[in-house]
């Protein structure tokens, strides 16, 4: 692989790309593990929503970085959500402003763009704490600047950011009590870190590794976000007050001053004409009132965190899901399910939903074949558990990747629903002894024949599908990946292919189409 020694918007844009695909794969971990400045089970969303406004507008712009990374701020602040969503948008901020003028970067001008994000960052939060995401941007800063001089590749470059990043993600818990108590890394620092890893993953590989091995993650059990133990308790929490201010002459000071007497967790990120104001309050209303002497008050969000945190501490829905490989089994735990093989479910599934509350057990079945049995079960548990029709191992994904642990049971029902019919599956097995390999596509069988190309092939021919936007490959052989990668580009020459070794002991090749 040749040295890049220089990125561009292009590359930029596709990087943020996997960033987005792996945050989404570890946002429910991020969520579990949110215990600071709130326990309220929240970041791991309110980053993704931040990034997916971010990227969403970084995506409308030029091949320039400078005019990328301009768009990538500007969609971030407008976006942001959450304490580390807010921190977030100015860092890209900073960003953007040491990419000014810039049509690629070099490491050395990363650098220089990194100290300039980490400074505004720590500028728009009004009691900075360490052992956070301020931490790791600092720490990311310092470890860019020793090396920028060095390593002019930028995946060597990321690589070492990465490392540096990890090792000041798993020293949060020395820094603050809070989460030393609670067994956890800080929630927001390991968002950023996921994002790290996904842009490197991208340079190293085209596409973001979906699984995340970081510091603190549980085994096997149902990732539901609840209080731990260990965190100390504070009685009310209040309102995670949101809102735009728009003006013409700004001045983030002066606004700082006025609101915190207010509340805390104060974050205030923008310029002289649109800010993205963050506090965490006892009266909203008079956050508004008080801000509104500045400028106007749009986009206004007062959320409840002592009912959030009642809701989490009381538990809510939890997930399994059915599936076999161990690169599967890997995959549904990082999205947060419980994990369980075709023989091994069932029983799994009883253990579950007699220790859960009312019906809050969902299964995720992923096979045409475990249907049925589920739904059979769903009858011998009094409707303690609810099944998601998915016929395939992609839609069981899809499924679980909007899965909301948060939410009750039916709003997650039509989340995950909706989510699993917008994916079209092609499996592809052997036959048998004689040589012939089978396609199914949604579970139905379509095509056969000597080959698995030929197989896809005509699988493809029978999806009809004109444009697709993302394929995911999961595989047992990489020559066979190789062959699927390289036909999906010929049928879909703008689609972005990611790889996943599965190694399901029945399929040869599982691919899902959006």
């Amino acid at each position: 692989m040749n040295p890049m020694t220089s990125l561009g918007g292009h590359d930029f844009k596709l990087l943020l790309a996997a960033a987005i695909r792996r945050l989404e794969l570890n946002a429910a971990q991020l969520d579990a593990w949110n215990v600071f400045p709130v326990p309220d089970g929240d970041t791991g969303a309110n980053m993704l929503q931040s990034m997916r406004a971010a990227v969403q507008e970084a995506e409308k712009a030029g091949d320039d970085i400078a005019e990328t990374a301009q768009a990538l701020a500007r969609g971030a602040l407008r976006g942001a959500r959450g304490n580390s969503g807010v921190i977030l948008s100015q860092f890209w901020q900073g960003l953007a402003q040491g990419l000014a003028g810039k049509k690629t970067a070099t490491s050395s001008d990363l650098s220089r763009a990194f100290r300039r994000a980490r400074d505004l960052a720590y500028a728009a939060v009004s009691r900075p704490v360490e052992g956070t995401i301020l931490t790791v941007m600092h720490d990311l800063a310092n470890a860019a600047a020793d090396c920028a001089s060095r390593l002019k590749d930028l995946r060597a470059f990321l690589g070492r950011l990465v490392r540096a990043a990890r090792a000041s993600v798993a020293s949060t818990p020395k820094l603050l009590a809070v989460l030393r108590g609670a067994g956890v890394v800080d929630s927001g620092a390991q968002g950023l870190l996921v994002i790290l890893e996904g842009a490197l993953g991208y340079l190293r590989r085209g596409s973001a590794s979906p699984r995340y091995r970081g510091p603190g993650a549980s085994r096997r059990e149902p990732r539901v976000p609840r209080l731990p133990a260990g965190t100390p308790g504070r009685a009310p929490y209040g309102y995670c007050t949101e809102f735009l201010l728009s003006g013409t002459e700004l001045d983030l000071e002066k606004i700082r001053m006025a609101l915190e007497p207010l509340g805390d967790s104060l974050v205030i990120a923008g310029g002289s004409l649109l800010a993205r104001v963050h506090i965490h309050s006892p009266d909203p209303e008079a956050v508004f009132a008080a801000a509104g002497a500045f400028g106007a008050v749009e986009e206004r969000l007062a959320r409840n965190m002592d009912q959030d945190r009642r809701e989490l501490s009381g538990g809510a829905c939890a997930l399994l899901a059915v599936a076999d490989g161990p690169g599967f089994l890997r995959l549904f735990e990082s999205l947060g399910a419980v994990p369980a093989g075709k023989t091994a479910w069932r029983r799994a599934a009883v253990r579950l939903a007699r220790r859960a509350a009312g019906s809050r057990l969902i299964v995720l079945p992923n096979s045409a074949e475990i249907m049925p049995l589920a739904e059979r079960l769903r009858g011998e548990l009094d409707g303690r558990l609810a099944v998601v029709p998915t016929r395939t191992i992609p839609q069981g994904i899809a499924a679980a990747m909007a899965f909301d642990p948060r939410l009750g049971l039916k709003a997650n029902l039509g989340r995950m629903g909706r989510a699993a019919g917008q994916v079209r599956t092609i499996e592809i097995r052997s036959g048998g002894a004689d040589g012939v390999f089978i396609g199914s596509l949604d579970g139905e069988r379509v095509a056969e024949g000597p080959a698995v190309r030929r197989v896809l092939e005509l699988s493809l021919q029978r999806l009809s599908l004109p444009e697709a936007d993302v394929a995911t490959i999961y595989y047992r052989s990489p020559p066979e990946a190789e062959t699927a990668d390289s036909l999906l580009r010929s049928h879909y020459p703008r689609i972005r292919v990611e790889r996943y070794a599965g190694g399901h002991p029945v399929f040869e090749l599982i691919v899902s189409i959006e």
